[in-house]
């Protein structure tokens, strides 16, 4: 009867040593698999991306106050002045009416010519035998006419002064163009005078703008005088002012340079300085 006891006993003691290894090795397995936890972990990767990611979109904040005076301050003054230029020359417009010659500075045919104001309007004819259209229908926005008349009982003349305004350089340019045209083909409108003839465009210096006249000459069959057109153009920038002296009489002779129409041109260029 002991054997069997003794032998239950060994089992016994084999199966909590069994017991025992398997706990103690399923104890080391669990070891094992805790520490990687927390460097695997998600939030400890970010967290450690994080701090390489921020400070380079910090940067950007300070990129922009390099950018912005950099950029602003060289468009700016760039622009503003040559769209001012581009009116009159001036910073503020100048209204028509300031622009028009005072008859005071219209020049004479001699030194006892003088003029009076006939007029002052829009255009509501040709100005010039020369001219086709009216500046309106060339594209200008604004036009102001003043018509000139001998004054103090003198006879045998008349004057004017137009100014137009166009929208830009570019319309006032192309306009030029066409005031061109109309001197190359002014002959045309001559066929019923027996004499005519159309001068050169000639260029005056004046102290803004561009300047040019010519003039035209024609007579009837048998007439004992005739007709003396001076036409002058003067352009700065926008602004596109033409200029009239006729004159009738039998002869138009002055020194070159000092023909009255090109005191004219510079009365007006001046008249834009005020």
């Amino acid at each position: 009867m002991s054997c069997p006891t003794r032998h239950a006993r060994l089992l016994a003691s084999l199966t909590v040593a069994v017991l025992l290894a398997t706990s103690a090795g399923c104890g080391s397995d669990r070891q094992e698999s805790t520490p990687p936890a927390p460097s695997d972990s998600p939030s400890s990767a970010a967290a450690s991306e994080t701090p390489s990611e921020t400070p380079s979109e910090s940067s950007t904040p300070t990129g922009t106050p390099s950018e912005t005076p950099s950029e602003t301050p060289s468009e700016t003054p760039s622009d503003a002045p040559s769209e001012a230029a581009n009116e009159t020359g001036t910073s503020v417009p100048r209204s028509f009416d300031s622009l028009l010659l005072p008859a005071s500075r219209m020049p004479g045919f001699n030194a006892t010519w003088t003029w009076a104001v006939k007029g002052t309007g829009p255009q509501r004819s040709p100005f010039g035998i020369c001219q086709r259209f009216q500046m309106q229908d060339l594209g200008a926005a604004e036009t102001v006419v003043r018509r000139y008349q001998p004054a103090g009982g003198i006879t045998g003349g008349i004057g004017g002064h137009l100014v137009s305004r166009f929208v830009d350089d570019r319309s006032a340019s192309q306009t030029m163009q066409v005031l061109q045209s109309w001197h190359d083909r002014c002959k045309d409108r001559l066929d019923r005078f027996e004499t005519a003839r159309v001068g050169p465009m000639t260029s005056v210096r004046t102290s803004r703008g561009t300047a040019s006249w010519y003039l035209v000459t024609h007579a009837k069959a048998n007439a004992d005088e005739g007709r003396f057109d001076a036409l002058g153009v003067l352009r700065d920038g926008s602004t596109v002012e033409l200029l009239l002296l006729n004159l009738e009489g039998q002869d138009y002779n002055y020194e070159q340079g000092k023909e009255p129409m090109v005191q004219a041109l510079r009365n007006a260029a001046d008249q834009l300085t005020g």
